[in-house]
């Protein structure tokens, strides 16, 4: 089992591919058998109001929005300084919304065969 991080954002499907491509650049190469890994699900419904203060690229302050969206995961080794670089340079440098919704979860990556490595919690 290898300790990794699960990040999950929503996205807008035309912007989809924009993201993607921005989290890929700031992936580091890994000892696996394969790369670019992501999970995506749509139809999906994202709803905000913007408040006084805020600048959004869709909607009107005081106006309830709705629209499309697709939630993105993937999984990246646990590694901090790799987090923050990649919510930093890959998924805010690319994302269309001012506060987009991104969340991080500890996990485990259940590794086959004899050549994953193991590791202690």
């Amino acid at each position: 089992m290898e300790k990794a991080y699960r990040v999950t954002v929503f996205v807008p499907p035309p912007q989809l591919e924009k993201v993607l491509v921005s989290i890929t650049k700031v992936l580091p190469e890994n000892d696996s058998k394969y790369s670019e890994g992501f999970w995506w699900s749509s139809p999906g419904t994202e709803q905000f109001r913007p408040l006084e203060g805020s600048k959004p690229t869709i909607g009107l302050i005081g106006e309830l929005s709705r629209l499309d969206s697709i939630e993105l995961k993937f999984l990246i080794p646990r590694n901090e300084e790799l987090l923050n670089h990649v919510i930093k340079d890959g998924i805010r440098s690319a994302h269309p919304w001012e506060q987009p919704v991104i969340t991080v979860e500890k996990c485990r990556l259940a590794v086959n065969g004899p050549e994953s490595k193991k590791s202690k919690n």
